[in-house]
């Protein structure tokens, strides 16, 4: 009998065991058909962001929500960096959600990949494994080790995302979108609006971004990488710095001065440019600390950190019909808002010299400026003429270092193959080429300039220059010069300035034309 009771208890606890076991198993598929994220949480959906995601075991009632990265930038930086290395394609591992991809451009650090294929052995079974480094000699002691590779998840806060149209999407300001978007030397490819809603396309050095705002629903961001570039096929570094401060000045058209100590007006200042005007003659006058009467830009530099009222206004002032043309002033010819027209811009001594010291004082960049197309106009019509005198010259100089500094920029990062055979023409023809030149020349072009001058990227000095100050009276027409009487600082100034004239024009008005706040797919 102390049998038959014996199993008949372990028969009615197996009994228990397998109905608890059914009523787990089918409550585990409920709560994962009532899981609004159910298939993000699958496979390699959320790319090198899974390993943060938050623990659920089988015996919750409730997935807890996905997380992910908070994506914000101002004049202080942006993703929490004054400086950002930006890639040509997604480096690390992506997943499905666009935001993946372009937090996988945009890199904390300088990222070096020591080699993609075995020598002698054809890509497959036998590749390398992907190794990724860490640059140290560009970055603090107490940064991240080369042995580890900083990932954003590592480094950026976090927030739970939002699930939208079956993905887990993050969201942004429309201030931090522009900062990608300048960042990035972005331009506009197309803007359509009607009553269906608004829908924008900017392509960039790494990829384009898509917005899209249907009406009465969520405005969207979708970032697409380029797909023309394999892993290892690239001849440049894998990596270039950006500092998102100053993309954010040259798009809004602000130099900043305020470290000069020369002897003229805008010295210590910060100066911002008006925007292109109508055909006519006009008169540009420095108005002190009244930026802030602006609209437009002056919005968005106060809404990225800025202060508007300490910057003074270059405004372009119509010169009356009756007024005499201002005596001994310089004339500029730039472009108008009617398309094949051009306006006349005079500068008084004053404003002559200031421009001259704007011009010494442009930022230093591996690449070319989205750039405000006001300020732009100016610098290029100021330097035109100096450029054309330097073009020949500065061509031979790039050729020559090229062929005979090339060990050191393989030692940089680049293709020892594309050094010897295409680098010094590509890098003089860039010089010697017109008003528009790619990204990758610009990448070429800033190279060679740093090695003819004997500098590295990060070197504070590149911001400065004397060139322009100091040939400011010199007649340029005429002239004939040779490389062998191009200085660093000649040849830094004029690279500055060639990558002004390279710039896309960034209209800085599409501010308004979005919302605070912008859905990341």
């Amino acid at each position: 009998m102390d049998k038959a009771n014996l199993a008949a208890a372990w028969l009615s606890f197996l009994a228990t065991a397998v109905g608890l076991g059914s009523l787990a198993t089918q409550s585990v598929a409920i709560r994962d058909q009532l899981d609004p994220f159910h298939e993000t949480r699958r496979g390699n959906y959320m790319g090198v962001w899974r390993k943060i995601q938050p623990f659920s075991g089988w015996y919750t009632l409730t997935k807890p929500t996905p997380i992910g990265p908070i994506i914000v930038g101002n004049l202080d930086g942006c993703l929490g960096q004054t400086t950002l290395h930006l890639s040509r394609r997604p480096i690390y591992r992506t997943g499905k959600p666009k935001w993946t991809i372009l937090l996988a451009v945009f890199h904390p650090y300088p990222v070096k990949i020591p080699g993609w294929h075995l020598s002698g052995t054809a890509p497959g079974k036998d590749e390398k494994p992907f190794l990724i480094t860490i640059d140290e000699s560009t970055t603090k002691s107490d940064s991240l080790s080369s042995a580890y590779p900083a990932q954003w998840p590592d480094l950026l806060e976090t927030s739970p995302l939002i699930y939208h149209q079956g993905g887990a999407c993050t969201t942004m300001s429309r201030s931090t979108l522009i900062i990608f978007l300048l960042v990035s030397q972005a331009r506009q490819i197309y803007r359509y609006s009607d009553a269906s809603g608004l829908r924008m396309c900017y392509g960039s050095y790494s990829g384009s971004y898509q917005i899209e705002w249907p009406i009465g629903e969520r405005p969207i961001v979708t970032f697409i990488a380029l797909g023309s570039y394999s892993r290892g096929m690239d001849s440049y570094p894998e990596t270039f710095p950006r500092r998102p401060r100053k993309c954010i000045e040259m798009g809004i058209g602000i130099i900043d001065l305020t470290e000069s100590h020369s002897k003229t007006t805008f010295s210590g200042r910060k100066v911002a440019f008006a925007g292109r005007k109508a055909s006519g003659s006009w008169v540009l006058e420095r108005l002190p600390n009244r930026y802030s009467a602006q609209r437009t830009t002056a919005d968005l530099y106060n809404t990225l950190g800025g202060l508007s009222h300490e910057v003074d206004y270059l405004r372009r002032r119509r010169l009356e019909e009756h007024e005499p043309e201002p005596p001994h002033a310089l004339c500029l010819r730039v472009p108008s808002l009617e398309k094949g027209e051009e306006s006349l811009l005079y500068l008084a001594k004053e404003e002559m010299e200031g421009i001259a010291e704007c011009l010494d004082r442009l930022p230093w960049s591996p690449l070319a400026w989205s750039i405000h197309r006001g300020m732009k106009d100016i610098l290029v019509a100021y330097s035109r003429q100096t450029l054309r005198t330097y073009r020949n010259a500065l061509a031979d100089v790039f050729r020559k270092a090229v062929k005979e500094k090339g060990q050191t920029l393989v030692e940089w990062g680049w293709s020892p193959k594309f050094v010897a055979e295409s680098m010094a023409n590509q890098a003089a023809s860039a010089i010697l080429g017109g008003e528009e030149c790619s990204g990758d020349a610009c990448r070429v072009v800033s190279a060679v300039a740093l090695l003819v001058a004997g500098k590295v990227e990060g070197d504070a000095s590149l911001d400065v220059t004397t060139f322009w100050q100091n040939t400011m009276y010199t007649p340029m027409e005429d002239q004939e010069v040779h490389g062998s009487g191009l200085t660093p600082d000649t040849v830094i100034a004029l690279v500055k300035l060639f990558f002004v004239q390279w710039s896309h024009e960034f209209n800085y008005g599409m501010y308004y034309d979005l919302p605070w706040e912008l859905t990341v797919a």
